[in-house]
């Protein structure tokens, strides 16, 4: 289930600029609405997953299967893990437990740095069955929690290695730890939006324009990641050339953001030639993900 963040928050903006309303994501639209005026063409097709449920593993096939892979702490990974063999997960530090759904069919065993993972085989005739269902795994290694989506498949047997994480993934857990998820989301839209950007998260200048409303230029400015936390704010400015009202669901498209937590907008109305800015804050499912 996906979390919700606070209802409307206002948070002063940097000298000059207006203060920004805060919204929480609404579940995504294929239509424009508020005054916005939908472009022209076919309307695009908008079918996100659905929130908590795992993709098929068809939706996988650009994984590597190579024996070792690498994981980040708090970002959802999909491996590859042998359907047939025990696997082996490496902790830096030690493992203090490993959460999943028995049901899913597979045994855990937990020694020391190490824990290893084995998916049932099952009997059909004298046929033997191998599992081919996603499982998500919650490896609690050290102080830190790291998320692996478990592809069985028929290939020898994988090493995963949980990686350390890095400073600046360090900082941000010392930033929010002990924070409830909604402050969480409202304190990164706030510090991104008055500048005050702490070092620990890393920016990247994008200058992309997405032609898909008509009466409105709208430009991705900048990415910034929230190392080690799963988040990332998108920032755009929209700039109108007719006079538009904004809504955040109007925003809530796949070309733009596929798994939105939260929208922020200081500018609902515009004019010909005014300018808005949209924060919108999301889930990020891999380091380096689009």
């Amino acid at each position: 289930m996906r979390r919700k963040v606070a209802s409307a928050v206002n948070v002063d903006g940097p000298k000059g600029q207006p203060s920004i309303q805060i919204q929480p994501s609404v579940p995504a639209a294929n239509t424009v609405t508020s005054g916005m005026k939908k472009p022209e063409g076919p309307p695009v097709a908008n079918t996100p997953s659905a929130a908590g449920q795992l993709a098929t593993p068809g939706e996988y096939s650009s994984i590597p299967e190579d024996s070792l892979a690498v994981v980040p702490p708090e970002v959802a990974t999909p491996v590859y893990l042998s359907s047939s063999d025990i696997n082996r997960i490496v902790c830096p530090g030690y493992i203090k437990d490993v959460i999943y759904s028995k049901e899913k069919g597979l045994t855990v065993k937990i020694e020391g740095q190490n824990a290893f993972v084995k998916f049932l085989v099952t009997k059909e005739g004298d046929k033997d069955e191998y599992s081919t269902t996603p499982t998500e795994l919650y490896v609690l290694c050290g102080k830190e929690t790291y998320n692996l989506i478990a592809l069985p498949k028929r290939i020898p047997s994988r090493t995963i290695t949980l990686s350390g994480g890095d400073r600046k993934a360090d900082k941000n857990a010392s930033l929010f730890d002990g924070i409830p998820f909604e402050k969480k989301i409202l304190s990164i839209i706030k510090d991104v939006y008055t500048e005050n950007i702490p070092d620990s998260f890393t920016v990247k200048n994008e200058d992309r324009l997405f032609a898909l409303y008509k009466g409105l230029n709208l430009t991705l400015i900048r990415t910034v990641r929230v190392e080690g936390e799963g988040l990332r704010v998108k920032e755009f400015t929209a700039q109108a050339t007719e006079s538009v009202e904004l809504s955040e669901k109007d925003f809530l498209k796949t070309e733009i953001t596929t798994d939105p937590v939260a929208i922020a907008i200081d500018k609902l109305r515009l004019s010909p030639g005014d300018t808005a800015r949209i924060l919108i804050v999301e889930r990020v499912t891999a380091e380096g993900g689009n």
